[in-house]
């Protein structure tokens, strides 16, 4: 996944750099713009998830975006801030295979980067891919007799069956995941209900290891508090 940093000030040519940087429509562009400039308005920071934009090779692609308000300068106001993007594109169209297409699973990216669990009606464990067995530590045999909550927290379990129960989703839910050696990694769930002939038969998670992206924002707060120290 593409990760940046971006340092912008509160100028009238904010959009015009922003234009050049990404493809967006000029909606878009002023929507950003927007944002931004609410965020040095109050000072607190803001995160937009699945940001859509067509690269300029014409492709789909989607950005989470986070932007935070810099230290105050002389006169104590805000006038710039840190964006960071995370290319996300890859994640959503593998959600979106596995939705359309359950089947695709048994042969689905056992390379995959991401961990990949279905469980039944009642929450058992059926499959997990080879990113779920390197991530938990647990093998596909051992967890033949797994139920969910011995990967997931008790909360996120009930988030989970609480948000598909009806057809609905869960999207970017951050918990952890509770490996085998009892370390607990940072994650974002998606999940959602697998649907068979009579109805719903289990549920598709899709957990995305977040260790990378929650250093980064550790250390863009310890840039921050640099910053305003000086």
């Amino acid at each position: 996944n593409y990760k940046g940093f971006l340092g912008l000030k509160n100028t009238l040519d904010t959009a015009d750099f922003l234009e050049e940087i990404l493809p967006l429509p000029t909606s878009a562009i002023a929507d950003l713009t927007g944002r931004i400039r609410n965020v040095i308005g109050s000072g607190k920071g803001s995160k937009i998830y699945d940001f859509p934009y067509n690269d300029s090779f014409g492709k789909r692609r989607f950005l989470n975006i986070t932007i935070s308000p810099m230290p105050p300068g002389p006169e104590g106001r805000i006038t710039q801030v840190l964006m960071l993007l995370e290319d996300v594109t890859r994640l959503r169209e593998l959600q979106i295979e596995v939705e359309e297409n359950a089947a695709y699973l048994s042969g689905l990216v056992d390379n995959s980067l991401v961990a990949i669990i279905t469980t039944d009606e009642d929450g058992r464990i059926v499959l997990l891919n080879e990113g779920a067995e390197k991530m938990s530590s647990y093998s596909k045999a051992e967890v033949g007799e797994m139920s969910l909550d011995q990967l997931f927290s008790g909360e996120a379990c009930r988030a989970i069956m609480e948000k598909t129960s009806d057809g609905g989703r869960l999207t970017d839910y951050e918990s952890n995941l509770k490996t085998k050696t009892g370390q607990a990694i940072a994650i974002n769930v998606f999940a959602a209900a697998l649907a068979g002939k009579e109805g719903r038969r289990g549920t598709l998670i899709i957990a995305v290891d977040i260790r990378e992206r929650k250093k980064m924002e550790l250390e863009l707060r310890r840039r921050h508090h640099e910053l305003s120290v000086r």
